[in-house]
């Protein structure tokens, strides 16, 4: 299965980051399991009418942070482990909260009215 199916790019983020980290949140939900194979490069770039260059660039990146490796020059394989996960999952756990603070900062929100509207959603 193409886990690139059901992606969708915005303008947020560079497109090759936005390829990176789809696969590290398909990766988290269990939905790409370990050496399940990646489509080619080719064949994601013309999926996405993107550049294989940006589809190159985001596997390089996937394969230097250890999540993608590439066998033999012939196909690329999603790598799962325990420790991964834990790693993925505290890198965009870290960007959201970063991203959630600098906003209640922004809209002046201090940490204790934060902290009991934290506690309110957290028990319903």
């Amino acid at each position: 299965m193409n886990p690139f199916i059901d992606i969708r790019l915005n303008h947020d983020l560079p497109v090759y980051q936005q390829l990176c980290l789809h696969i590290k949140r398909k990766i988290l939900r269990g939905e790409c399991t370990n050496y399940q194979e990646l489509p080619s490069r080719r064949e994601v770039a013309a999926q996405l009418s993107i550049n294989p260059n940006t589809v190159q660039k985001a596997y390089r990146t996937m394969e230097e942070e250890g999540y993608l490796k590439t066998i033999a020059n012939v196909k690329s394989v999603i790598i799962v482990n325990d420790a991964l996960i834990e790693k993925i999952r505290r890198e965009l756990v870290d960007q959201m909260l970063h991203d959630f603070v600098i906003q209640c900062l922004e809209t002046g929100i201090d940490r204790e009215t934060l902290i009991a509207m934290l506690n309110e959603h957290w028990q319903s």
